[in-house]
């Protein structure tokens, strides 16, 4: 025989089938496997310091058999859906990092999630055991700016995730210039344009793989535009749309949408700032540029990072002095240059940054005079291709 029911497992069956009946309770389940990987890609919008407490929560929306997770900054809302077992319909405002980890530490089965919305209070029962989070008021959490219009343009999730690598490097850092704080992006019938600019060099990735609804521009800042690659850039290659409205950009890929304020500040004129023509190549092999330029800069003085590249037939000699400490460093690699005799400083915390980038085995080199911009792109092997990358870096002053 099996054993009698106690009176306290009677009461909670009976309150369980309140709690489901009930308006003020939402039931569902699913798989807590599947719900980490949403929590975990959306959790990253999330800032450790908010503008707003209840931008520290995660909002949970049920309806029509669906889940949907939002979570905002203010500048930055990410949204996505996933399916659920159950036709119960409610929301709550869930703290991100008790949520987070809960599920992190979960076998992966299936779960059923409990939303008290009298009470604000999630219960999550795995197999095993009950976990009851204090959540806040779902009004409170702001909602998704809404975007009307047709897409303008797609691009792979793939193409999407190398441009932002090869460009948003290049970002300025000063929150007092938000421009140059952030990445350009203009689009036309024909390709669209990734740059990012910090007034010491210039990254600009162009791709013909991208052929827009017409002509525009828009910019974005650092820390939205790294938002949406990680978001949109582990599920492999899918296609990402883009629609404007307003002061904001959308983006979705299948269940997964993020909607971005734009900067309203001018974006410079880059075009002015790449030199039509430097008359002197030089190329080079990537990875020994790379070595000589770390050990060099080791010599650098720590305030300038200065090296000096002296160049001479087929060879370049690269010197770094630290008067400070008397510290001296030279290296001569090999290349093809056959131009006249030339000396130019460059920092060589920026250089290595974009060799880090440049994706080619050899590297390009364009130059002209030591206080004309030095342009630098990859080998031959990557000419032809649908998508073209130019990095541009300021020389620095060499005293006599």
């Amino acid at each position: 025989m099996g054993a009698i029911p106690t009176l306290s497992t009677f009461l909670n069956f009976l309150l369980d089938i309140k709690r489901m009946n009930s308006p003020n309770q939402c039931t569902f389940s699913l798989s807590s496997g599947v719900l980490f990987k949403e929590v975990a890609a959306i959790s990253k919008v999330v800032n450790h310091h908010p503008m707003m407490p209840i931008l520290q929560n995660i909002l949970l929306r049920v309806g029509e058999q669906r889940l949907t997770l939002m979570a905002s900054d203010l500048t930055t809302t990410a949204r996505t859906t996933l399916p659920i077992s159950g036709s119960a319909s409610g929301e709550m405002a869930i703290p991100t990092t008790l949520f987070l980890e809960t599920l992190r530490h979960l076998p992966d089965q299936m779960i059923e999630i409990s939303i008290d919305m009298a009470r604000y209070t999630v219960e999550i029962k795995p197999k095993k055991g009950l976990y009851r989070i204090a959540c806040e008021n779902p009004d409170d959490f702001p909602l998704m700016p809404q975007v009307d219009g047709e897409p303008i343009f797609d691009i792979s999730s793939t193409l999407l995730k190398k441009a932002i690598k090869q460009s948003l490097f290049a970002a300025g850092k000063d929150e007092m210039r938000p421009a140059l704080a952030g990445v350009n992006l203009s689009f036309s019938e024909k390709e669209a344009r990734f740059v990012a600019i910090d007034g010491h060099r210039l990254v600009r990735y162009t791709t013909r793989q991208v052929r827009a609804k017409g002509r525009g521009q828009i910019t974005l800042g650092r820390r939205s535009i790294a938002l949406m690659t990680q978001f949109f850039g582990e599920e492999g290659q899918q296609e990402v749309a883009m629609t404007l409205s307003g002061r904001h950009a959308f983006f979705s890929m299948g269940d997964r949408a993020m909607t971005i304020a734009l900067i309203e500040e001018p974006y410079p004129d880059y075009e002015n700032i790449i030199p039509r023509e430097n008359p002197h190549r030089m190329v080079i092999d990537r990875k020994k540029l790379m070595a000589a330029v770390k050990i060099v800069g080791y010599y650098a003085n720590k305030t300038t990072a200065q090296i000096l590249f002296n160049l001479s037939q087929n060879q370049i000699e690269l010197c770094a002095e630290d008067l400070h400490f008397s510290n001296r460093a030279q290296n001569d690699v090999a290349c093809r240059y056959d131009g006249p005799d030339l000396t130019i400083g460059l920092n060589a915390t920026f250089l290595m940054e974009m060799l880090n980038h440049m994706p080619s085995e050899e590297v390009v080199i364009h130059l002209d005079t030591p206080k004309k911009a030095v342009i630098l792109e990859p080998d031959q092997a990557q000419k032809g291709s649908d998508d073209a990358l130019l990095m541009l870096i300021m020389p620095s002053q060499v005293k006599e």
